[in-house]
């Protein structure tokens, strides 16, 4: 049995490898060779009773299929990224003077990253298939931190049906930077609770949590979030006998982070690739954007021709204070408003927008029923993992099953005060609903423990 799996697992790769390897051209055949090889020794090695293993298989092949069958055009900021890395990538400087790069600094990040892939091989499903290996490793993070707070069963469920969560799988086709981000951040939250690193060397632990939380920031920039949670976390979980111990080692993970990314920000600005360096010129603006009662905190392209530039930023803060203190009775209605737009309504037209292969939905119609059907599994989906999520925050608080659990918890709630405050936008929920889903895991354990005292 253990073979006939091997063999159709095997297929599987080989199959998938010689479609990357026609979509990549001459150039990636080596690279798809070297992937299925690597593959092959890999689960030779490790057995394929490891879950993680099979996991990363089926989420990396799931998410290859969406990418090679859905192709959705390069727009808005993304668009901006991708044309930045191709003038960077032909030594073209002259976007160093355009006003989108010196405010949003913070975004070559990302922009760098692909050109540095694109320098491998210049080709967009490329970007997409990398993207698609670090979405593989956030599946893989999601199961094995879930392992961490919750049993295994549960923790297999939850990662599972991420494999299959429409939102997240078919924002494989955009070429945003949450990908990369999200998965740093996992990794970094990871090594900090995961069992297998409690032997380690705590000072490069530590050295390792704060490198990657700073890679996370320098592609995207939101780790204000998990360093606010941490805070946090350290401030309530801490025992006078271990206080000085964790306190130190927070401060070794922030002395990291700070060094690395002002260091690569410095180094960006002192080279002239980016003007700002990684800066954010105008931090004002996405509290602008948040609270615009007209539109419930999301993009207006009203607010950005009048507010968004580095020189509006008086009048921006004239404006905040118009729409925050001066409009103070309204904002209780907006930010339930928010709430409900950013965690219950995940857009999926960002990545279904156009089919490569349009004998696959060739009329309107068809395209239509497609689309209600993923959006309804998607939005079931959405409210299984709120709900999920409750009962797993219930199931903490009764039975104070772990400590670690407590971190999860709250990290969503930062990010659900801090976009309270700031633009919003569907897809925004992508990194904070992760950590609901390995909370979920929780509320399965409460789920089969209620059905278990029942019988």
């Amino acid at each position: 049995m253990e073979i006939i799996k091997k063999i159709i697992l095997y297929s599987i790769i080989i199959c998938f490898s010689l479609v990357l390897s026609y979509y990549l051209g001459k150039n990636g055949v080596l690279i798809t060779l070297l992937v299925v090889a690597g593959t092959i020794y890999i689960s030779e090695k490790l057995n394929f009773k490891r879950f993680w293993l099979l996991l990363f298989i089926i989420s990396l092949m799931v998410r290859l299929i969406v990418i090679l069958v859905i192709d959705t055009p390069i727009a808005s900021d993304f668009a901006v990224m991708y044309n930045t890395a191709r003038q960077l990538l032909v030594g073209d400087m002259s976007y160093t003077t355009s006003g989108y790069i010196i405010t949003w600094g913070y975004q070559m990040g990302h922009t760098i990253y692909m050109t540095m892939l694109l320098k491998l091989i210049d080709s967009v499903i490329f970007l997409k298939i990398v993207n698609c290996l670090f979405t593989a490793g956030i599946t893989v993070l999601i199961y094995l931190i879930a392992r961490e707070i919750a049993s295994e069963k549960a923790s297999r469920i939850v990662s599972v049906l991420y494999v299959f969560f429409p939102f997240p799988l078919l924002l494989n086709t955009v070429l945003t930077n949450q990908h990369v981000s999200l998965f740093f951040i996992l990794l970094a939250l990871y090594i900090l609770i995961g069992k297998r690193f409690l032997n380690f060397n705590p000072y490069l632990k530590n050295i390792i949590i704060g490198l990657s939380l700073a890679i996370a920031n320098i592609i995207r920039p939101e780790i204000i979030v998990i360093i606010t949670s941490l805070i946090i976390y350290l401030f309530v979980t801490s025992k006078k006998n271990d206080y000085k111990q964790n306190i130190f080692g927070f401060i070794i993970i922030l002395v990291t982070y700070f060094i690395i990314f002002n260091t690569t920000s410095a180094i960006l600005t002192k080279t002239n690739i980016s003007p700002s360096g990684l800066e954010n010129k105008n931090p004002i603006w996405k509290f602008v954007l948040g609270f615009n009662h007209e539109t419930n905190g999301v993009y207006s392209a009203s607010d950005a021709s009048k507010y968004s530039g580095i020189s509006r930023q008086d009048i921006a803060k004239e404006e905040l204070m118009e729409r925050s203190v001066g409009s103070i009775k309204k904002i209780p209605i907006l930010f339930i408003k928010k709430s409900v737009i950013l965690w219950t309504n995940h857009d999926l037209k960002w990545s279904v927008g156009n089919f490569k292969y349009q004998t696959v939905l060739e009329k309107k119609g068809d395209f239509n029923i497609f689309y209600n059907v993923v959006n309804n599994i998607n939005q079931i989906m959405i409210i299984s993992i709120l709900i999920m999520f409750v009962l797993g925050v219930i199931y903490y608080l009764k039975n104070k099953t772990s400590e670690k659990a407590l971190l999860f918890i709250i990290i969503a709630l930062v990010y659900f005060g801090v976009y309270l405050l700031i633009e919003i936008a569907p897809r925004y929920a992508y990194a904070p609903q992760v950590l609901l889903i390995i909370t979920s895991a929780l509320g399965y354990d409460y789920l089969r423990t209620k059905i278990k005292i029942n019988k």
